[in-house]
């Protein structure tokens, strides 16, 4: 069985709604299961029934620790060798109502690989049953998405910080003057239930960037998945980006590829509700009691029988209440071992899921980046330091990996995106120079200025810009840095005339405060009075 789809709902009644979530379920489900799979549910308490090349059974378990419905449903798909199940559950419990699903695929065929290529989203009845009531994951209803404008910027820097964050978000970006890769409100509708979706403007991703910093941001058209456990030091290729180079983001595919993805991990961690077991035990425990109830009422009447048998009962009518007392005293011996088998299978279930959650919060917390760099499996994630980029942006990821006296600005991303620079590895030689002269300044080593600093180690340092360039093309030097403006000045220099593949220009700003470079341009030559275009 592979889960492809799961999720956990909270179910409210909105406001001036008579309706429990309880009638709404089976009102709903059961014109799904019949419309969609020619099912009839009648009687919820229990049943079974086949419709169009799919079987279907339904219980529902009453107890002190709430009450359950269960449905399970299984269709045959004509365009593949599998099945689809799909089990779905209400719970009610200390005055609150939830929704469980799970959909999963079981094979009809063994020991044959293949790719089923199908398309996972959210049931259909998930959506009638949110024009009735009010499901939400996360304080956010389900399948709607925000678009995140500058003001919003700190409460959507909280969300993804936020400890208590249930489904990953999906954050989409997009160029000024271009609409988004792909639609967020088709996005979320197909992701409901596993995943949050967001929009942010372009003029807000630069508050994001200064708050998580850009290396963890998403902007310029690209697409990032936040996990939960996500903080602003978190490991950034533990948190997927989906760079908007060439039509992928555009197409079916990817959205398709995420949500199998998304639903894949959904299954995962999401399996069958603790509160099944618990009325399942105490269905048990009711039968157990029941039984010991009639045997004790059988003895009585055997008793009875024994004193009348001393008065003239008859050794027939002795045997048979002899008979009756014997089976149901193997009945109750039946129940108590079950009833024993029940106690230590919900103990060892508890102390499986106690590991799970700790494992599960292990994990959590090692792709968010709280484990040590030790950590095997978790650092074979990043790519190798090693390795050579292949192009100007992937230079400044592995600087921003290396450089710790430096900062890149969201900006220093971009103009890396836009560059034609030919040697990518030459970028990353000027930057871990940078970095090694940041390193001497911030430590108090340096021994004289920086143009000492770089004496004999690159020709083309360059202390400030000119004052043609300052006042008149001031603009294209200043960058956002920590929620203020600043003007870079400081550059490193490689070709001065000549086609886009032989300039390169690293821009930064002197943070005497914090004994930081800010770096904020990594391409073309910026304009000054030689290059005013």
């Amino acid at each position: 069985m592979q889960f492809v789809y799961a999720a956990h709902v909270p179910v409210a009644p909105r406001p001036g709604s008579d309706m429990t979530p309880d009638e709404g379920f089976r009102s709903v489900v059961a014109g799904w299961a019949k419309g969609r799979l020619g099912i009839q549910i009648d009687d919820w308490r229990a049943g079974q029934a086949e419709g169009r090349n799919a079987q279907a059974q339904w219980v529902t378990l009453d107890g002190d620790a709430g009450r359950l419905r269960r449905l399970e449903v299984s269709h045959t798909d004509p365009a593949g060798p599998w099945s689809w199940r799909i089990v779905t559950w209400l719970g009610e419990a200390s005055g609150s109502s939830w929704l469980r699903i799970r959909i999963g695929l079981d094979p009809k065929v063994d020991g044959i690989v293949m790719d089923p290529n199908i398309s996972v989203g959210a049931p259909r009845f998930i959506q009638a049953l949110g024009e009735q009531f009010t499901l939400t994951i996360d304080g956010r209803e389900l399948g709607s998405w925000w678009q995140v404008s500058e003001s919003g910027v700190r409460s959507y820097v909280q969300f993804l910080e936020s400890p208590e964050r249930r489904l990953p978000v999906v954050a989409i970006t997009r160029q000024p003057s271009t609409p988004a890769p792909v639609a967020p409100e088709q996005l979320a509708r197909r992701l409901a239930g596993i995943a949050h979706v967001a929009a942010v403007e372009p003029a807000a991703t630069y508050g994001v960037s200064d708050a998580i910093t850009p290396t963890r941001s998403v902007f310029g058209g690209a697409v990032r998945l936040y996990w939960p456990g996500f903080r602003r030091d978190s490991r950034p290729y533990s948190h997927p980006l989906f760079m908007p180079s060439g039509r992928y983001l555009h197409s079916d595919s990817f959205v398709d590829d995420l949500a199998a993805r998304l639903g894949r991990s959904a299954g995962l961690f999401l399996g069958p509700p603790q509160l099944e077991g618990e009325l399942r035990r105490e269905e048990v425990l009711r039968g157990a009691e029941e039984a010991r109830r009639k045997q004790e009422e059988r003895q009585q009447r055997q008793q009875e029988a024994k004193e009348k048998a001393a008065g003239g009962l008859s050794a027939e009518e002795f045997e048979i209440f002899s008979r009756d007392f014997e089976a149901e005293a193997a009945r109750r011996a039946e129940l108590e071992e079950r009833v024993a088998e029940l106690e230590l299978s919900l103990e060892e279930e508890r102390e499986l899921r106690i590991r799970q959650e700790s494992a599960h919060r292990e994990a959590w917390q090692s792709l968010a980046g709280g484990a040590s760099d030790s950590t095997v499996s978790i650092a074979a994630v990043e790519p190798p330091h090693e390795r050579e980029p292949e192009t100007v942006r992937e230079a400044v990821e592995i600087a921003a990996s290396r450089c710790p006296d430096l900062v890149f600005t969201q900006s220093a991303y971009e103009s890396a995106d836009e560059s034609q620079f030919g040697s990518p590895k030459d970028v990353l030689r000027d930057l871990l120079l940078l970095q090694d002269v940041a390193q001497q300044w911030a430590s108090g080593t340096m021994g004289g200025d920086f143009r000492t600093a770089f004496d004999g180690r690159h020709s083309n340092f360059r202390s400030g810009i000119s004052q043609t360039a300052a006042t008149q093309y001031g603009n294209d030097y200043t960058v956002s840095y920590n929620g203020t403006t600043v003007q870079m000045g400081p550059h490193l220099c490689r070709g001065g005339v000549g086609a886009p593949p032989t300039i390169l220009r690293i821009y930064w700003y002197k943070d005497d405060a914090t004994k930081k470079l800010v770096v904020g341009h990594v391409g073309r030559k910026l304009r000054d009075e030689s290059n005013p275009n």
